[in-house]
């Protein structure tokens, strides 16, 4: 007499695990009384931190800008994970924004990027290469008629050494090609400046919109009150700066390079940075025509902003602009008060990031195109999802 197995159900027609959404509660109970009492040291202490930074108030005057170029790029997250490897996709265009409406947009790169076997690093070379191609899309739209050049992210890359030793290559998109890893910073600190050069000579500002923040570089300003300092070490800038600002209000810090310095000197100790504060003190005294000099001229001449937008549905929290060079800090200040969306980034910004979006369902159809085209059944093997579990993410 044969026995039948048992018909395992169980697990597959729960969709969320009760044990799992119990302690998700009693966590975020937990961490919810931790920020209450963490976040009053901040707000208790709000007039010294707005006296320290200097608050400034927006004026009547607008900005005056026109012409906005704006460049952003993507990539898959998480990437396509096959027996050959991962494989992502990187996306790159930009737009030109005016008070009337768009001009001219369109992609200027499509790529795919396969991991070389670190995977570690495969998210860092993909964000690398993705800066590249930003700033190459930039140099090349930067002669159109425009007041602005704004690029989704910061300017620099400051906590990888190897940002401080640009590539002497000039052909940074083949360079992007032939290295991955800590190696694309040169290729991307190369392509930066190529792209700052051209702009110093328009007399454009370049600013970087970080929406992302987790630098800790108001330290050095808030450096006497103790407990503010201790929760910055600890959590981010944007943090202080949307609990210290009112709308319509902003802080700048004028020289990104000596805060910078000033930060990693009193509040790191791990070897990467100290290996960064040598490549600082050797730019800093190179002769005026190397790269590295350069690198930290640009620096020094650039300033980052905190800023508030005037309310309405905006998320009531700061927003960080890098802007080079920092003589026009105000001016793009005022013109991204004016302009900020529901989004809470500038609007040049947001449209073009909604153009290069790369979505779940671009890497599904990525994936089916790839099969489609397979040959032989050794290619469909290497083509194949290698986490079976998680096939339904690709298929």
């Amino acid at each position: 007499m044969s026995v039948e197995e048992p018909e395992f159900t169980g697990l597959e027609s729960v969709e969320e695990n009760p044990e799992i959404v119990l302690e998700l509660y009693n966590l975020a109970r937990r961490v919810s009384d931790h920020l209450k009492a963490t976040l009053a040291t901040v707000t208790s202490n709000r007039d010294a931190i707005r006296g320290r930074l200097n608050v400034r108030k927006l004026g009547e005057r607008g900005s005056g800008v026109l012409s906005v170029l704006a460049v952003d790029s993507t990539w898959s997250i998480p990437p396509l994970e096959l027996v050959i490897g991962s494989v992502a996709v990187i996306a790159s265009g930009y737009v030109i924004a005016a008070p009337q409406g768009l001009g001219s947009y369109g992609l200027s790169f499509i790529a795919l990027r396969f991991s070389s076997g670190e995977e570690d690093r495969f998210t860092l070379s993909l964000e690398l290469s993705a800066k590249i191609k930003e700033y190459v899309t930039a140099l090349k739209y930067a002669d159109e008629d425009i007041d602005i050049i704004m690029l989704d992210g910061p300017l620099y890359h400051y906590a990888i050494p190897e940002f401080y030793t640009p590539s002497r290559s000039s052909d940074v998109l083949a360079d992007s090609r032939r290295y991955s890893g800590y190696k694309l910073a040169s290729v991307t600190s190369r392509a930066l400046l190529d792209l700052l050069a051209k702009a110093g000579s328009l007399d454009v500002p370049v600013v970087g919109v970080v929406k992302r923040v987790s630098s800790k570089l108001l330290l050095p300003k808030l450096s006497e009150l103790e407990g503010v300092v201790d929760i910055l070490k600890r959590y981010n800038d944007k943090l202080v700066a949307s609990l210290t600002l009112e709308p319509e209000e902003y802080i700048v810090i004028e020289n990104y390079l000596e805060e910078l310095r000033k930060y990693l000197e009193a509040y790191t100790s791990k070897s990467r940075y100290k290996r960064i504060l040598r490549l600082i003190d050797y730019c800093l005294e190179a002769p005026e025509e190397t790269l590295e000099s350069k690198l930290c001229r640009y620096m020094e001449g650039t300033a980052i902003a905190f800023y508030k937008h005037k309310g309405g549905t905006v998320a009531p929290q700061a927003v960080r602009l890098d802007v080079y060079p920092r003589p026009h800090v105000d001016r793009v200040v005022a013109y991204a008060m004016e302009s900020t969306t529901e989004n809470n980034v500038p609007a040049p910004i947001d449209y073009v990031d909604r153009y290069v979006r790369v979505d779940s369902l671009t890497i599904k159809r990525l994936h089916k195109l790839l099969k489609a085209h397979s040959v032989s059944k050794e290619v469909e093997v290497a083509l194949s999802a290698t986490n079976l579990q998680k096939r339904y993410m690709y298929e």
